[in-house]
């Protein structure tokens, strides 16, 4: 009597992948729509947003001694410990950030109408014009020190 009901129990476990076919093949009709919506959907919203194209430079600052100069430091950068940071990168990061070439740049390649496309009436003075400039360059601007291998990282992401 326990054979049978152990024996009972195991088929209740199992999955009959027929079973699950059945139920797909009774909705395939619910299933091909989903799918289709999803994919005009998709293809509506990607015709329909605005590019945005992105430049990156990496900077590598001369002079920089290669981290791998010995077993130690190989040792050391498989878990993740990264050299020592020259003065020279903190120097090129600070800079990157800076409001002074932030404003330099600006002036240079004219970019205050393509940052401020519509300026408001109250922004006939130009220092708050420059100032609104350069936070809007600030805010597509990312600035990233990757310590592990002493490179700075300048990516700016914009429309056009």
């Amino acid at each position: 009597m326990e054979e049978g009901a152990r024996q009972c129990v195991e088929d209740a476990d199992e999955i009959n992948l027929l079973d699950l076919v059945k139920v797909i093949w009774r909705h395939r009709w619910f299933i091909i729509w989903i799918v289709v919506i999803a994919v005009v959907a998709t293809a509506i919203v990607s015709l329909i947003m605005t590019p945005i194209y992105e430049a990156k430079a990496v900077i590598i600052p001369s002079g920089v001694v290669s981290k791998d100069t010995g077993a130690a430091s190989l040792f050391a950068s498989q878990f993740g410990i990264a050299p020592p940071t020259t003065h020279l990168s903190a120097e090129i990061v600070n800079t990157l950030k800076s409001n002074t070439l932030k404003e330099k740049i600006i002036k240079k390649y004219n970019l205050l109408p393509i940052l401020i496309e519509k300026p408001s009436p109250e922004d006939k003075d130009e220092n708050k014009l420059m100032w609104k400039g350069i936070r809007r360059l600030e805010k597509i601007t990312k600035i990233n020190f990757i310590q592990k291998d002493n490179i700075v990282e300048i990516t700016v992401q914009f429309k056009d």
